[in-house]
């Protein structure tokens, strides 16, 4: 049986074409054998990722590990008008200020938001404090050498709105609330509401300049009797003083 060259040729191109794709079938079957697609994950799987992230934010002991805690350490250099106030996570300081007696703040480096602790080396007490977005913000509390509390004070964006301060043996001293203050006085310390108290707790001066309500100073004595009182008008001039005899 005779093939025309024509025939022939075609089988052989046939051929070539069926082993070209015998081929070119196995390379690809090897390389997803190699590559597989990822599987959906299960519970199973998420519950073994989940350990695994786990170990990575625990320690050994099996707590989870956080940052080192923030402090603040304050003091006063001989001779300065101003208190300096020097931020450290762990051993590394990441910020400082510098606080003038008339207000003015200079500060370098960022105070992450959250509880900070306190050491004030010039007046020997401690406590904590919380800050967001680098101001002063919410409770902080101070305490004596002693552990007694020494003050409970409560800020919104760097400013002070109420103060308590006690004596050493726990007994009130000072408070005052500042949300409401009239502003504008010439005496700006004796703004808001604001009572000062004898070592045994009784009264002993208080104000009140607010946007509402009367304008007075009052003083008493050791007994709680009145001493002395003024009135003042909503400009803060004195407009009435009564000078009580004891």
């Amino acid at each position: 049986m005779k093939y025309s060259w024509r025939k022939v040729l075609f089988i052989c191109v046939f051929l070539s074409l069926f082993i070209l794709l015998v081929i070119l079938n196995r390379a690809v079957e090897k390389e997803i054998e190699e590559d597989p697609l990822p599987v959906a994950l299960t519970a199973d799987k998420v519950s073994t990722l989940s350990k695994e992230f786990d170990k990575k934010d625990k320690g050994e002991d099996g707590l989870i590990k956080t940052e080192a805690e923030v402090i603040r350490r304050s003091r006063v250099e001989r001779g300065s008008d101003y208190i300096e106030n020097i931020f450290y996570r762990g051993d590394q300081e990441i910020a400082r200020q510098k606080v003038y007696g008339n207000g003015k703040m200079e500060q370098t480096g960022e105070i992450p938001n959250g509880k900070v602790k306190f050491y004030d080396e010039y007046g020997g007490s401690s406590g904590e404090e919380f800050y967001l977005d680098g101001r002063k913000s919410g409770t902080a509390k101070s305490y004596h050498a002693n552990g007694q509390l020494e003050s409970v004070s409560t800020y919104l964006n760097d400013k002070l709105q109420t103060l308590k301060e006690y004596y050493s043996n726990g007994t009130l001293i000072f408070e005052v609330d500042y949300r409401d203050a009239r502003l504008g006085m010439e005496n700006e310390k004796e703004v808001g509401i604001g009572k000062l108290y004898y070592s045994d707790g009784t009264l002993k001066y208080e104000w009140h300049f607010t946007n509402s309500g009367l304008a007075y100073r009052k003083s008493y004595n050791s007994d709680e009797s009145l001493r002395a009182e003024y009135y003042y008008d909503r400009y803060g001039k004195l407009i009435k003083k009564d000078d009580v005899t004891r």
